[in-house]
């Protein structure tokens, strides 16, 4: 069904999937350009930095101008990214190539789950904010999934080809939808007013976390986000300690990989289809159960290429849920711009604890810091239960 929610929602997976495709081999990539781990560290750094910086003004203008325009400029933007990088034969122009990535990132993450969440409530259908966002991750994570195998499977061949080609469809997708996506509704449209950008964030600051109907839903879902974001850049770590550099069984990875994708994916089925304290009961099951057995074996590769993905499911539909309570206490009409302010936020946190983490994990025995890992999950859990019971005030169920 051609609806304009599931325009936006089709427009957000067929992104995230043609971006994927080179997503499992674009490391190897750029190894075999010449580039070393110290050169790839500082290009991601670079990356990071950039998105910090436009994050909120790309945001706040995508608020003010157009949500479609965003998304459809971070689509363009990612399709000469993907031709830059199939082309690149120096550092210097990597670094081009990932301004514009990261720009692209800056402009799809500042409107896209605005400008879905703006439509859905304009037409006013049956699906409460946590179902639109668990339906969209649900596709989105099989898709992301899907491309990854499809790209591996195509890097074999030439693999410069494969960013061409990523290009070319990137850019139909950009032409294609410019067409298809509905144009947010003139009812959201901010007021005309004389607020100026830097007191209207300085506002947003304070809404979210100074204000007592808030800050504890944002501060929690921060917390979440910041676990979340952690597994992501350390699974392999989890997956196998020190023989992270002594990979003799790629398979173990590309399994682990496309469970951790799948495990997301059922996440969004999940808080799509029922409600929040039928989830809470039985994702408590489920953290019970692997606290319990995290006492009994051993958390070694064998144990955590089952572990990781719930994990990253658990995790996954605290997100969802917690993001759906902020979203529903938010003004439509700035909703990209505190968006992004909590996204910063997350930017920031993790920038000053993931060093600590690394050197934690560097100096500890993997198994000890994947049952910290167990047990973070297990804490965070229990607060969200306790707080979704305790602050229930609009129902998202």
């Amino acid at each position: 069904m051609w609806t304009p929610v599931n325009k936006i929602i089709i427009f957000g997976i067929l992104f995230g999937s043609t971006r994927m495709l080179v997503g499992a081999i674009s490391v190897i990539y750029l190894v075999t350009k010449g580039l070393d781990v110290s050169d790839i560290a500082l290009l991601k750094t670079f990356q990071m930095f950039i998105m910090f910086m436009f994050d909120m003004p790309l945001a706040y203008l995508s608020d003010k101008r157009s949500k479609k325009l965003s998304i459809i400029l971070a689509s363009l933007f990612s399709s000469i990214w993907l031709f830059l990088i199939g082309n690149c034969e120096t550092l210097k122009w990597f670094y081009v190539a990932e301004f514009f990535n990261a720009i692209s990132l800056s402009l799809f993450n500042g409107a896209f789950i605005a400008y879905l969440i703006n439509m859905k409530k304009y037409l006013d259908d049956n699906n409460t904010i946590k179902a639109i966002i668990g339906q969209y991750n649900k596709y989105h994570f099989i898709g992301m999934g899907l491309a990854a195998y499809l790209g591996s499977a195509l890097a074999t061949n030439n693999i410069n080809n494969l960013w061409f080609l990523s290009s070319a469809l990137m850019f139909t997708l950009t032409i294609t939808f410019s067409f298809l996506l509905p144009i947010e509704p003139k009812f959201f449209e901010p007021h005309n007013n004389r607020s100026r950008p830097i007191k209207e964030l300085f506002d947003i600051f304070k809404d979210l976390f100074l204000n007592s109907e808030n800050n504890v839903k944002v501060l929690l879902f921060l917390f979440v986000a910041l676990y979340y974001q952690i597994i992501i850049q350390f699974w392999q770590l989890m997956l196998s300690g020190e023989d992270i550099g002594y990979i003799h069984n790629t398979h173990h990875y590309g399994l682990a990989f496309v469970s951790i994708l799948l495990a997301q994916s059922i996440a969004g089925f999940i808080v799509e289809k029922f409600s929040l304290k039928i989830i809470v009961l039985s994702s408590g099951l489920i953290v019970l159960f692997i606290f319990s057995l995290s006492q009994f074996i051993a958390l070694d590769s064998k144990s955590m290429i089952f572990l990781l993905p719930l994990l990253f499911m658990l995790s996954k539909i605290m997100m969802i849920f917690l993001q759906a309570d902020v979203h529903d206490r938010i003004p439509s009409e700035l909703r990209a711009t505190y968006d992004s302010v909590i996204s910063t936020s997350g930017k920031v946190m993790i920038f000053f604890i993931l060093p600590f983490i690394g050197y934690a994990m560097k100096k500890l025995d993997y198994e000890i810091t994947n049952l910290y890992f167990i047990l973070s999950l297990s804490f965070i859990f229990v607060v969200f239960s306790f707080l979704t019971f305790l602050h229930k005030r609009k129902s998202i169920l």
